[in-house]
Parts: C-alpha cells; sequence; structure tokens
C-alpha cells in the first residue's frame, strides 16, 4: 500500500546498522501539537511494519523532537495510553526530546 500524498507520514525512520532499533522520528520546528505528531508516528510505525521483517528481533521506539518549549497539556497528550504507538501489537510511549538533543538519549532508557 503506498503512501499518498496527503497522507500523514514522520519525518525520518532510523534502522539501525545491525537492525537493532527501529525509530519513526518526527521534528517541529516550534510548539508541538501531539494529536498531529501521534499521527505522523503511527504512520511511521505502520510503514516500518511493511519494511522491516516479520521475523527480525528489533527495539521500537517513536521519538518527537520539538524546537519551542511544549505545554504541559501537550506533555500529558503524549503520556496518555490511548496516544502511545502501536508497533507489532504493542503500544510504546513516544519520547520526547529537544531539537539538537543526541538521539541515543532517547534509546538510552528504552534499551533491554
Amino acid at each position: 500500500m503506498p503512501i499518498g500524498p496527503s497522507d500523514p507520514k514522520c519525518d525520518f525512520i532510523f534502522l539501525s546498522d545491525e537492525g537493532k532499533w527501529v525509530v519513526p522520528i518526527e521534528l517541529k520546528r516550534g510548539k508541538a501539537n501531539a494529536g498531529q505528531i501521534i499521527g505522523q508516528l503511527c504512520a511511521g510505525a505502520r510503514l516500518a511494519e511493511r519494511i522491516v521483517p516479520d521475523d527480525a528481533e528489533v527495539q521500537f521506539q517513536p521519538v518527537a523532537a520539538c524546537g519551542g518549549k511544549m505545554h504541559s497539556i501537550e506533555l500529558r497528550q503524549f503520556r496518555r495510553p490511548q496516544n502511545f504507538v502501536r508497533f507489532r501489537n504493542r503500544l510504546i510511549e513516544v519520547k520526547l526530546l529537544n531539537c539538537g538533543d543526541p538521539l541515543a538519549k532517547a534509546l538510552k532508557d528504552s534499551a533491554p
């Protein structure tokens, strides 16, 4: 199923060298809209499920990085279980970063 020009998409999907990590990433310059970001990360997860072999054992972590300070209402939206991102029938909470933070910061707490 191809992704159409008006379908939501995340900015990047990071696949590590040895296939251990699958990380959809959404970047925002200013203030973040949790609903929009979660939709884009969910689209990234669906794409990742199509391109990562079913038998590949991977760690999955959706990440949003924002340039502006996030309002507490938006922060709470990311923490609500119904806004977690589904990958292979598991719900994963979105890790939040400030723009410029290393990706490793989001992944270190998620490592097995």
